[in-house]
């Protein structure tokens, strides 16, 4: 059982031999520790300089010959502590590394059932204040789109209460049936001219609803790719804004 907890605390084989043979033996030079090892005469003396690295052995000269003999086994106490001051030292940069690489998947979604869920983990686990961008939901079915109008108008709600900025695109003829669901129009930009419909982007999510043929709707996780979405909204609706502005100063 010593040996094993030994092991776990990161003392090599070697290490763990000689330093409870020092135990044992109380003070003694190589050679008694060789003997009492079983190991090489160049292992044990390595293995004494690392312990005494780790300061978990010592030594005094008698006459030009060192004789060694282990520290309290308290020491192993701190010598962990030590190891663990040394962790923290390199945990930032650990974990920077690990938000490099994030994880990445698409998963898909059928029917509006399937669709509402998808909605739902969409948004699970965002912080409050992260912006909501949408391309405005278009399908060739009136039945079909005014349906999904109707659930976003409802999930609009739990948008808000997560703190959510909503941000949408939307074709100018849309705008009619905007106003007829009672939308809130200030979250909104009209344009006339061809862009991107069905997709919405939150945190390091996109989700895409091409229903032209079938209700099957996608949902991918990619901080590169959500990255790329977003600027192209806010190019958008930065210029749209910006076009505003000119118009209102002339």
């Amino acid at each position: 059982m010593q040996n094993g907890v030994l092991k776990d605390l990161g003392l090599s084989p070697s290490e763990i031999k000689v330093y409870l043979s020092l135990l044992e033996l109380g003070t003694a030079k190589a050679g008694e520790i060789i003997k009492e090892s079983g190991l090489q005469n160049s292992v044990v003396h390595s293995t004494l300089s690392h312990l005494v690295e780790k300061g978990l052995a010592s030594f005094v000269l008698e006459k030009r010959i060192k004789i060694y003999s282990s520290t309290n086994p308290q020491n192993l106490i701190r010598w962990i502590d030590e190891k663990k001051e040394r962790f923290k030292q390199i945990l930032p940069s650990l974990i920077a590394k690990q938000c490099v690489k994030e994880r990445q998947e698409a998963e898909v979604f059928e029917g509006p059932r399937g669709f509402r869920s998808m909605c739902y983990n969409f948004i699970e686990g965002v912080d409050p204040g992260t912006d909501y961008l949408i391309f405005a939901f278009n399908s060739p079915l009136e039945d079909q789109d005014r349906e999904i109008y109707s659930f976003y108008r409802e999930f609009t709600n739990d948008r808000l209460r997560r703190g959510l900025k909503i941000k949408g695109i939307a074709p100018l003829i849309r705008k009619a049936l905007f106003k007829e669901l009672d939308f809130n129009l200030e979250q909104w930009i009209f344009v006339d001219f061809p862009t991107l419909e069905n997709v919405s982007v939150c945190g390091n999510k996109i989700i895409m609803t091409p229903w032209q043929y079938k209700p099957v709707s996608f949902m991918i996780t990619s901080r590169q790719l959500a990255d790329n979405y977003r600027d192209y909204f806010f190019s958008i609706w930065n210029n749209h804004h910006q076009l505003q502005q000119n118009k209102s100063k002339s």
